[in-house]
């Protein structure tokens, strides 16, 4: 279930690549909800109302693969169908 941390950093370098990033934050899991907590994400994601940013899928915690900063505020993205180093999501 679980990817090693590399591998999620180097999907992630590729998202961000495309886009013109070059920065990656990373945080520990332990960290994680209470950072939601503070960006009031935490509730969106517990009642299954925030969606990925590139796709319009549910975010969930299994499918929750970051979030991007755009135009002042965190935008989540997921992991469903290969988005992470591919690009794109297959319908």
């Amino acid at each position: 279930m679980f990817e090693s941390l590399s591998k999620i950093r180097k999907s992630i370098s590729a998202i961000f690549d495309r886009l013109g990033r070059k920065e990656i934050r990373l945080i520990q899991d332990n960290e994680l909800k209470k950072w939601l907590s503070e960006l009031d994400l935490l509730e969106k994601i517990k009642d299954r109302k925030l969606v990925c940013a590139y796709c319009d899928r549910v975010i969930t915690w299994e499918n929750l693969a970051g979030l991007v900063a755009e135009s002042g505020e965190y935008k989540p993205f997921c992991r469903d169908h290969e988005l992470i180093g591919m690009g794109h999501h297959e319908p």
